[in-house]
């Protein structure tokens, strides 16, 4: 892991008293969780620990209470609902489902408000080719390595937050070092659920998530 040392205070996000139940059971149990300006923070647990619910929950993407919940010093109700907290926290999803939408990655990168970047950072990744292909239409390694480069566009434009569900997914081991060197030098915050050993060595801090509690691994 990285020194930590010389980041800034202010916390990038800070989250207390993070409470998750789905289906009557309790998957996140009052954590704590605040990272740093900078700061970059895998998170590993078992399958089914509550790794994705911790993300998905910050996202407003699933139901969650909480006593307090800031970014970059802003307190917010709901990303979902905060414009500005939304333009600041890039999300890189696990297997999502875009459905029959004839969406393209132009449209998400126009979404993220980081079109430029996003396109140069998909260069980088080998599918700039493939930004006004239908995603319905590319690979699953296409599409994870199209949803990282709207991530680190928009965090490249803006800084602020990265929260990453196992980016690794589908990636060949090009595109891992690739990844690996893009999370290392970037200047945003991060919380990433993975258990590659490339993007480990690219993190800070490590934490783990056990029987519905954060505690450092």
């Amino acid at each position: 892991m990285l020194d930590s040392s010389a980041l800034a205070a202010a916390p990038a996000l800070s989250v207390s008293s993070l409470r998750v139940n789905i289906s009557g059971a309790t998957v996140l149990g009052g954590v704590d969780l605040s990272i740093r300006a900078g700061e970059r923070v895998a998170v590993l647990g078992m399958n089914g620990a509550g790794k994705s619910s911790l993300l998905r929950s910050l996202l407003g993407l699933i139901p969650a209470q909480w006593r307090g919940l800031t970014i970059e010093g802003v307190p917010v109700t709901s990303l979902a609902s905060h414009r500005r907290a939304r333009q600041r926290v890039a999300w890189v999803p696990q297997s999502p489902a875009f459905g029959d939408f004839p969406v393209t990655a132009r449209d998400l990168f126009d979404l993220a408000n980081a079109r430029a970047e996003a396109v140069k950072v998909s260069r980088r990744l080998g599918v700039g080719e493939l930004v006004d292909v239908p995603v319905r239409e590319v690979s699953g390694g296409q599409l994870q390595r199209l949803l990282l480069s709207r991530a680190f566009g928009q965090i490249t434009r803006s800084g602020g937050l990265l929260l990453a569900d196992e980016p690794s997914t589908g990636l060949d081991s090009r595109s891992l070092g690739l990844l690996h060197s893009l999370l290392s030098k970037s200047n945003a915050a991060a919380l990433v659920v993975t258990h590659d050993e490339r993007l480990l060595s690219a993190c800070h801090r490590v934490i783990r998530v056990e029987s519905g509690q954060l505690v450092d691994a």
